[in-house]
């Protein structure tokens, strides 16, 4: 081999290895401050990144699921059954639409479900999936993905990604289409603008 060549091959090894330690680093370092943020979380800091632990910390500490699902039974939502606790995918569900609502601090995540108006919204989605001929049932990581969508003014693309039945996705996408509408009549109802 020419010398060249071997030399090249010496470099790439090296970064390779070079590549290799720091992201054993990064791998070692990712549970402490996931830790550290559970911490905060539990704490009542809610300034830190939205990850599967903190949003876990956050439900444990704040118990704002069980609180909408009682809001949400209140509204009419048929019990949750109790069996059916929440688990890790429903946890992933929820993450992933904060995630594709661009709520990325668990601060966020809570200023979203203490919102006003969240649970007018709730009653509005509720009535139209009543309308459907569907009665949702009150399970908490599902109400809460209820109410980001509502209150985030979901578009299609996003309420088409959750694991709702086709009718609670058209009673989601029937409000918050009202509320874009609306919205955007506003804008353009507003002074110094001309139309």
């Amino acid at each position: 081999m020419p010398p060249e060549v071997r030399r090249q091959l010496f470099r790439l090894s090296a970064l390779l290895e070079l590549a290799d330690q720091e992201f054993q680093t990064i791998q070692e370092a990712a549970p402490e401050a996931e830790a550290r943020a559970e911490d905060k979380v539990r704490a009542g800091d809610y300034a830190v990144g939205l990850s599967a632990a903190a949003l876990v910390a956050y439900l444990e500490h704040s118990g704002i699921d069980r609180l909408w699902a009682a809001r949400a039974t209140d509204i009419g939502f048929h019990e949750p059954d109790p069996s059916a606790a929440s688990d890790e995918e429903d946890r992933a569900h929820v993450l992933l639409i904060c995630t594709m609502a661009n709520i990325e601090t668990v601060s966020e995540l809570d200023a979203v479900l203490h919102e006003d108006w969240a649970e007018p919204l709730l009653r509005d989605f509720f009535k139209r999936a009543v309308e459907r001929g569907y009665t949702p049932v009150a399970h908490p990581p599902d109400v809460l993905i209820m109410v980001v969508l509502l209150a985030q003014f979901a578009p299609r693309t996003i309420v088409q990604r959750t694991m709702f039945l086709s009718v609670i996705q058209e009673a989601l996408l029937d409000v918050t289409e009202k509320l874009l509408e609306a919205d955007m009549r506003m804008e353009s109802d507003s002074p110094g603008e001309s139309n």
